[in-house]
């Protein structure tokens, strides 16, 4: 794979995201943050929908067939892609503009019906565990494989994320601290973007990348891989 698309797209998003909010804030707002015509919101939906139907074409492939280990992590991968895009949209609320039922407003903090808005639990947590598993398993894992391979348990080793992925787990890490300074302090640049918006951006684009990954990796295994 071209260094463009693993490290340097990447990096130029991170720098043209910024840029378009630092030139014109009011086009950024309504094009880029908005929940009904932002570029965020629709790229934190479908980024992960595509990433459950990946995982869903790769529970049908014969080798992950034979083993019953992959069947169970793809299926977790589906049900998760499907979770986060359907959380992001509000199940579809965001789009079709329906009206959030009088019983779930009183429970919901931003009075959209979806989940994580009801609890810390349901918010927080699974960011945080997405969060971590992209650390260990895109950064330390890698780092591992090329520098302590005999520390690894090497019977996992076909989920294990391609050292390509790291720049976009670095993304992750910066838009961490990113969000971290926007409650403390006032430079005009760490204001710009909403920082959980722009983290997201980069989780979601960590879990098709990943996605991919795995799919890339089934098409090469030959009929005696599967045997």
């Amino acid at each position: 794979m071209s260094q463009f698309w693993f490290l340097w797209m990447p990096v130029l998003t991170a720098i043209g995201t910024l840029l378009i909010a630092w030139l014109d804030r009011p086009f950024f707002k309504k094009w880029f943050e908005s929940e009904q015509t932002g570029l965020f919101e629709f790229l934190h939906f479908l980024l992960p929908i595509l990433t459950a139907i990946i995982a869903i074409r790769c529970l049908f492939h014969p080798y992950v067939r034979k083993h019953k280990f992959l069947t169970f992590w793809f299926a977790i991968m589906a049900i998760g892609g499907v979770y986060l895009g359907g959380e992001e949209a509000s199940w579809g609320q965001h789009y079709a503009g329906w009206t959030t039922p009088d019983f779930w407003v009183g429970v919901n903090d931003q009075q959209e019906t979806n989940l994580h808005n009801t609890t810390f639990l349901l918010d927080q947590y699974p960011r945080a565990l997405l969060k971590v598993g992209i650390v260990i398993g895109a950064l330390i894992i890698p780092w591992m494989l090329l520098n302590r391979h005999d520390k690894v348990p090497r019977q996992f080793d076909f989920i294990y994320p391609p050292l390509a992925m790291a720049p976009l787990a670095v993304m992750v890490l910066i838009t961490e601290v990113y969000n971290k300074l926007q409650g403390e302090v006032s430079w005009g640049i760490i204001k710009l973007v909403r920082g959980g918006e722009f983290q997201e951006t980069f989780i979601s684009w960590c879990l098709i990348f990943y996605a991919c990954s795995l799919l890339w990796r089934l098409q090469k295994i030959d009929e005696t891989d599967i045997q």
